[in-house]
């Protein structure tokens, strides 16, 4: 099953690549599933210009962020590239290009690690509305990466002139809250429309009667910021610290599947105090 798409602002980059590729130097015959980043920083080095900067965007004061970027900084600096990590007030825009303040050239390119619903909570002066439209300045991920990071995406398929059959078949049943039947509410999961690290997954198999009550209670009034998810089991992994609950993360970089990232959870779902784990693939005999 995919549960879910995190387009907006994939992190765990270091994880996948770097911790895995630690991890991989003592298991021989087995190799790491990908390196995500080092595919993004030469996708990245081929599409922008050597001189220029190229602006690394994430929220201050966030360290798991901050580190995201460092981890993505240098792997560009490796090829000749010039980053810069900067906050959302160290960047102008001027008819639609991008420039760090007090520059006088514009940005080669942003790299957006940085929620769009965190940006369109800033004022508009900000020039945020540029990552959705109008920007002349090349970004990752553009501002229409949200519209998939969205939990309620799979409602807008039934309306869609594109078919879409692989993500039908690959996803769990989605249906407005309001959709659900009082009868059934044992039987789905809430999620919130732009959820992150499991923050906002809501089950009756880890939640009281009442918490669970109360929770339908917020989404049916905020209709909007809810989806439900039917639920479906995930098989455990037995490992030497007991059965886990597993995620794996793919990521896709223009297109193509660039590698893979693993966390663990002794917990009934993954959230931000699941394990990071080596994802490591046997080599073929």
């Amino acid at each position: 099953m995919v549960s879910e798409v995190n387009s907006d602002v994939p992190g765990g980059f270091s994880e996948a690549e770097g911790f895995s590729s630690l991890m991989a130097a003592h298991f021989p015959g087995y190799r790491v599933a990908g390196k995500p980043a080092s595919v993004w920083a030469e996708r990245t080095r081929l599409a922008l210009p050597v001189s220029g900067n190229i602006a690394l965007l994430s929220a201050p004061g966030y360290m798991e962020d901050s580190q995201v970027v460092a981890y993505l900084a240098a792997c560009l600096r490796a090829r000749g590239l010039n980053p810069k990590l900067v906050g959302p007030r160290e960047i102008r825009w001027e008819a639609g290009q991008a420039f760090l303040v007090g520059a006088a050239e514009p940005l080669a390119g942003l790299f957006r690690f940085y929620q769009l619903e965190w940006l369109a909570a800033t004022p508009p002066q900000t020039g945020w509305p540029n990552f959705i439209l109008g920007g002349a300045t090349p970004v990752s991920n553009p501002g229409r990466a949200a519209l998939s990071e969205s939990k309620r995406f799979p409602l807008s398929w039934r309306d869609l002139q594109t078919p879409m059959p692989e993500s039908t078949r690959l996803f769990p049943e989605a249906r407005a809250p309001r959709e659900v039947a009082y009868r059934e509410h044992e039987d789905w999961v809430l999620k919130g429309t732009y959820s992150n690290c499991g923050d906002a997954v809501l089950s009756r198999r880890w939640l009281s009667q009442r918490s669970w009550r109360a929770a339908w209670a917020r989404a049916l009034l905020s209709p909007h910021g809810w989806v439900a998810q039917r639920r479906f089991e995930v098989v455990p992994l037995h490992t030497s610290l007991g059965e886990l609950t597993h995620c794996l993360g793919v990521y896709v970089i223009d297109g193509q599947v660039a590698g893979g990232y693993l966390r663990l959870s002794r917990g009934k779902f993954v959230d931000s105090s699941a394990i990071d784990a080596a994802l490591l693939i046997a080599e073929e005999t």
